[in-house]
């Protein structure tokens, strides 16, 4: 009998009270699928079963050493920061109900993408407290002025650049730097900060801004920068380079080969970070008082070149060292629980870094540059929210600061030629809608 005799003749020996379904059924069984071919399948299964679970326990051994790693290399003055006591202080630091979903926006907000020389700048999102234009740049709230006033383009306007705190983290759209600086000057106030950039950063956005071909100037540029200059030294272990630059330097070239892949990703931990640093000798912490010297002179050659370039394009600067949650001296309970368990090394940094800096101005005084370290001695109030931040209240302070301080300066106003709306390293124009740039 050939074989397909035997399959009609088995198919027809099927009790008849069998559902024609199991002729499938019977097929696979006596045909289909050969008992070697499971045996097989069954194997594959076993070891693709062994696999996962042995990467699992070896992500799970590599965690357990990373712990062990930071605990016994990390310094023991080197403290972790308490998230609770800066949950605790930005709780209180919202300002009334209408605040109270900020925290959630700024989640929301926080996805970037990324930018040239600046590496990155965040992506367009529009909340209830939060935007973010078309160009990546937080929204100022600007004061409506009537047609005669309303420059064009960015005639009459200040370009504010900085970090986190000039972006404005931990305040709604009307309460950034640039927003109330706006209302107390009545004039058009455009926010370049963003999360993170360090002066030099600040500087290349200023370059970047310059670069539109509408040759648009603003009538000053401030410069508000500091904590950060201070923070990524305190992260690297040298002064001048952006936050997180480590990262960048382990993933450089990654792609070429599967072992650079894995040890940028093994870098990434900081407990096999560390242990790196100390088989290659390097010392994660020096001294204090010389890291500190270091930023400040680099700090201050960044000003230096921004104020000549600046001057080539006859737009006034003013620089600003931004005050931190160290420096207040009345803090009050909640900022002192945020300096209270912030690193200890982080706070000597950077007063070290504020003394170190108002030493080489006393050397060679600078006109421009205003250090604002004391700007909050005498207020008995909450004014921060981390280590940096400021709320509402700091906000509305430092940018009555500033205004007085460019009250002083010889400001005439620059005119725009051949405006380029095209131009995508600057904040969109003023009086645009924040979601329809075209209209």
């Amino acid at each position: 009998m050939n074989a397909a005799a035997a399959r009609v003749f088995r198919l027809s020996e099927r009790p008849s009270n069998t559902p024609p379904s199991a002729d499938n059924d019977l097929l696979i069984r006596n045909e289909l699928i050969d008992p070697s071919k499971a045996r097989v399948f069954k194997r594959a299964g076993y070891f693709l079963a062994i696999f996962w679970l042995s990467a699992g326990l070896a992500l799970l051994s590599l965690g357990l050493v990373d712990a062990l790693l930071r605990s016994a290399l990390k310094p023991a003055k080197s403290l972790r920061v308490d998230a609770k006591a800066i949950a605790i202080a930005r709780e209180n630091m919202a300002a009334n109900g209408s605040e109270r979903g900020y925290w959630q926006e700024h989640e929301a907000a926080r996805e970037t993408q990324w930018q040239p020389y600046v590496y990155f700048r965040r992506k367009p999102y529009a909340g209830t407290l939060i935007h973010v234009d078309v160009n990546g740049f937080r929204v100022t709230v600007n004061p409506i002025l009537s047609p005669d006033q309303r420059p064009v383009l960015h005639q009459g306007s200040v370009w504010l650049f900085g970090g986190s705190t000039v972006w404005g983290t931990g305040v709604s759209d009307a309460h950034t730097l640039a927003s109330e600086l706006a209302q107390l000057r009545s004039q058009q106030v455009l926010n370049f900060g963003e999360t993170g950039y360090v002066s030099a950063q600040s500087q290349l956005a200023f370059m970047a801004s310059l670069r539109c071909i509408d040759a648009a100037r603003p009538d000053v540029a401030v410069f508000v920068d500091g904590v950060n200059d201070v923070y990524s030294a305190l992260q690297s272990g040298i002064a001048g380079a952006p936050q997180n630059e480590s990262n960048r330097q382990a993933e450089f070239n990654v792609t070429r080969s599967a072992a650079a892949f894995t040890a940028a990703m093994l870098e990434r931990l900081e407990g096999i970070r560390l242990l790196m640093q100390r088989l290659n000798g390097t010392n994660p912490e020096p001294s204090v008082e010389v890291l500190a010297t270091q930023v400040a002179l680099n700090y201050l050659a960044v000003i230096a070149q921004t104020r000549a370039i600046a001057a080539a394009q006859g737009v006034p600067v003013l620089f600003v060292w931004q005050p931190s949650i160290f420096d207040k001296a009345q803090p009050t309970d909640e900022e002192r629980g945020v300096i209270g368990s912030s690193l200890m090394r982080h706070r000597d940094l950077q007063l070290a870094t504020t003394r170190a800096l108002r030493i080489l101005l006393q050397k060679e005084p600078a006109a421009d540059v205003l250090v604002l370290d004391q700007l909050f001695d005498t207020n008995e109030g909450s004014i921060f929210i981390d280590f940096a931040h400021t709320g509402p209240a700091g906000n509305a302070l430092l940018a009555g600061r500033l205004a007085q301080e460019l009250q002083k300066l010889p400001i005439s106003a620059n005119r725009a030629i051949g405006p380029d709306q095209g131009c995508r390293d600057r904040p969109i124009l003023p009086g645009l809608d924040v979601n329809n740039p075209n209209g």
